[in-house]
């Protein structure tokens, strides 16, 4: 009905707001420049923010400079909601990834829900990441991630994110890896589209 259309829609306005990509990754631009060797990451807020007068009811994670290499590090694991639960990869999973793909000599990786690999992946290697996790807004580059959903290939930003998805397979120029890293439980058949609408965007460009 449309009752409940306008609610979706006003749902969805108030779920996407303070929500942008550019303005949540210029937090982290600006704390570069900044040249400090600490910081400060809202898990609240999904920034990382000034301690200083910010709502004490907010739960901070302090860290240094150098672990911005590695975002993950800045996030608390999200396990207790079944549909968001995360669980990052070891060090030996991380390495039998990495020695896969070096084998087989490809360019470009795909990433769905795979932060850990993401960042563990050489700087050699062209990657870019897909997940629903929309703290990465604040710690990753529009280039580097694209707020989405891998279960029904929904994407929060459309404008920005498909378009680079796009450009990213059109790079690779078929020399490309996709690594999955379905939710716990996940149907099969929803992965698999998922790959197919990849797939089919791959021959489109």
């Amino acid at each position: 009905t449309q009752g409940t259309r306008f609610k979706w829609e006003e749902n969805e306005k108030i779920f996407m707001r303070y929500k942008d990509h550019k303005v949540r990754y210029a937090k982290l631009a600006e704390f570069k420049r900044s040249g400090v060797a600490t910081g400060s990451f809202c898990q609240t807020c999904e920034v990382i923010c000034d301690p200083t007068g910010h709502p004490e009811a907010h739960k901070l994670s302090e860290f240094d400079a150098k672990d911005l290499v590695t975002p993950t590090k800045l996030l608390v694991a999200k396990s207790e909601n079944k549909k968001e639960a995360q669980y990052f990869f070891n060090s030996d999973t991380l390495g039998y990834l990495k020695d896969a793909i070096k084998s087989t000599g490809v360019t470009h990786v795909l990433c769905l829900g795979t932060p850990t690999l993401f960042q563990a992946l050489p700087k050699s290697i062209n990657k870019l990441l897909l997940d629903i996790d929309s703290r990465y807004l604040g710690l990753l580059s529009p280039e580097e991630f694209c707020w989405s959903n891998m279960m029904n290939f929904h994407f929060f930003q459309p404008q920005i994110s498909l378009s680079r998805l796009q450009e990213f397979i059109r790079s690779s120029n078929s020399s490309l890896a996709v690594i999955v890293d379905p939710p716990f439980g996940a149907r099969p058949e929803l992965i698999i589209n998922t790959l197919n609408n990849i797939k089919i965007g791959r021959a489109h460009v």
